[in-house]
C-alpha cells in the first residue's frame, strides 16, 4: 500500500505562502537593513536594545554552526517520516466537530 500524495488544502496552502512571505521578507529587511547598512550594523552592534538588533544578534550567533540548516532538514525529515505530524488535513477533527454538532 503506497502512502498518498502531499496535497495540502486551500487553506493550508494560504498559511504556507502567508509564513513563506513572511519569513523571507523578514529575512531580506534584516540583511539590507541592518547587515548591510553599516550604521545600523554599528548602532547593533554597541548595544541598541531593539527587537531589530536582538533578531540581528540572534541570527549572528546561530548561523556559525549552522542552525538554520538543521532546523530545515530535521522538519524535512520529520515529513518524510510521518507528514500527518507537520500537515494534517484536519478530517478526523471535522468528523468530531460534524459529530458534536449534530
Amino acid at each position: 500500500m503506497s502512502r498518498p500524495l502531499f496535497l495540502p488544502t486551500a487553506r493550508q496552502t494560504n498559511w504556507l505562502l502567508i509564513v513563506g512571505f513572511v519569513a523571507v521578507g523578514e529575512a531580506l529587511y534584516l540583511r539590507y537593513h541592518v547587515m548591510e547598512n553599516s550604521t545600523e550594523s554599528l548602532a547593533c552592534q554597541a548595544g541598541l536594545a531593539t527587537w531589530l538588533c536582538g533578531t540581528f544578534r540572534l541570527a549572528n550567533v546561530l548561523f556559525p554552526y549552522q542552525v538554520f540548516g538543521g532546523i530545515a532538514l530535521a522538519v524535512a525529515l520529520l515529513n518524510l517520516l510521518r507528514p500527518s505530524i507537520v500537515f494534517d488535513n484536519g478530517s478526523v477533527g471535522r468528523r468530531r466537530i460534524r459529530g458534536g454538532a449534530a
